[in-house]
């Protein structure tokens, strides 16, 4: 029987995308970045003599449908999280991902799941 592959572009970690390929029992924490659209950015035009340059200038604000798509998504993978993780996944709004203990297993599911962008080795900063 052949396995079906993982998009492996979404675990940059050369470790942890091991784990997954081995389908590893060891339970690792890790940063899972929903895919969301990017921020839609202000450009202003700046003159400096006879020289112009385009620059960001600020952060248009998210419209109504955007922030229920946003909102739909996080919900839609708290719920598959919660489902196949022994403990609940603790959500980080500012960064919009969950933070969730997962085995190898868990990883290649989570990763093959379309709101999934990325899902990074949740480190201890020294």
């Amino acid at each position: 029987m052949v396995e079906s592959e993982f998009p492996v572009e979404k675990i940059p970690d050369e470790e942890l995308r091991q784990l997954a390929i081995e389908y590893s029992e060891e339970k690792v924490s890790v940063i899972i970045v929903l895919d969301y659209p990017e921020p839609k950015l202000d450009v202003g035009k700046v003159e400096k003599g006879d020289r112009v340059s385009y620059l960001p200038t600020g952060v248009e604000p998210e419209t109504e449908e955007e922030r229920e798509e946003i909102e739909r998504r996080e919900n839609e993978m708290r719920e598959l999280l919660e489902d196949m993780l022994e403990s609940p996944p603790n959500w980080l709004p500012m960064a919009r991902a969950f933070v969730a203990t997962v085995t190898g297993e868990q990883l290649r599911i989570i990763a093959d799941l379309p709101m999934t962008k990325s899902i990074e080795l949740n480190r201890e900063l020294k």
